[in-house]
């Protein structure tokens, strides 16, 4: 279950796909934590997906590998976000790769409000099973 860092490219370039397809021809697959990110990053068990972009105001766009639509594909689920306790939407700053592994791949992210608060969250994701 490696994370996949989609490399940057032009608007759409590496979005997910929802074509029936399970993988976007852009993405690499990532093996070790040490690999430098330079646009978003899919984390990813095979059955939900999870698309980070530094500089958009959600942590995590989340997919489900859908069966019921025609042909299979990704499905949009929910926008995971960072709000402060004035209401402040935060902006994903950073992602950083903290473990990738066949049971479990994790990622850190830091996102900051424009009330000047900062969240450190975490999103791990297991091996998936259907």
């Amino acid at each position: 279950m490696p994370i996949i860092g989609a490399p940057s490219a032009p608007a759409g370039g590496t979005a997910v796909p929802t074509d029936g397809t399970f993988a976007n021809a852009n993405w690499a697959e990532v093996f070790f934590t040490d690999h430098d990110y330079t646009g978003r990053t899919i984390l990813t068990n095979g059955l939900l997906l999870a698309d980070l972009s530094v500089g958009t105001s959600y942590l995590a766009r989340t997919y489900l590998w859908s069966t019921g639509l025609s042909p299979a594909a990704w499905q949009k689920c929910f926008d995971l976000e960072y709000v402060d306790n004035a209401g402040n939407i935060g902006t994903l700053n950073s992602i950083t790769s903290r473990r990738i592994g066949p049971e479990e791949s994790m990622v850190g992210t830091i996102s900051s409000t424009s009330g000047n608060k900062a969240a450190d969250v975490r999103l791990r994701i297991q091996r998936g099973r259907h």
